[in-house]
């Protein structure tokens, strides 16, 4: 059966309930209902109930305005010290006009395949390092690739004395 049913939705990407505004539908059991018209990425999210009480799950439709896309950031800590990082951790972080970010990718030191960033990356061994990076927004617009290039020294100092040997008097 084709039971009328009231439809309730969110364009901020938070989940609808039936608090949230409902859709308006031009007349009882019409087929046309309002326009929604979005000026700037949007996340449009959204479910019905009919009359009986029955609920749909939530649904989730992304809109895009114009062809802005994702920008990351890739930040390395602690500090560069002389031009040197000890032992880094490289952090990746995305954001887009408003429709989320789907993935981030990463390729290090030159490999052919790019690898999704799950979190932080550590453990880079001595010497120049290069990171590209690009992020996906979930409208599969993908930012150009960037670059970091940075240089690695996880080794401590040793500091060698010959003379005086320990222990010995001068």
């Amino acid at each position: 059966e084709n039971e009328p049913s009231d439809t309730y939705y969110t364009t901020d990407g938070s989940t609808p309930t039936t608090a949230s505004t409902q859709y308006r539908l031009a007349g009882f059991r019409e087929q046309e209902g309002e326009t929604l018209t979005f000026t700037h990425d949007t996340v449009l999210k959204w479910f019905s109930v009919d009359p009986k009480g029955n609920t749909t799950a939530v649904h989730t439709a992304y809109f895009g305005v114009g062809d802005v896309k994702p920008v990351t950031t890739a930040t390395l800590s602690p500090a560069i010290q002389n031009g040197w990082y000890a032992s880094p951790t490289l952090t990746l972080s995305a954001t887009s006009g408003g429709t989320g970010i789907a993935k981030i990718e990463y390729r290090l030191d030159g490999a052919a395949a790019w690898s999704t960033y799950v979190g932080p990356i550590s453990g880079f061994t001595t010497g120049d390092h290069t990171v590209q990076y690009r992020a996906t927004d979930n409208l599969g617009r993908v930012e150009d690739i960037q670059s970091l290039a940075f240089k690695v020294d996880p080794g401590k100092p040793e500091v060698n004395i010959a003379v005086p040997r320990d222990g010995m008097v001068i």
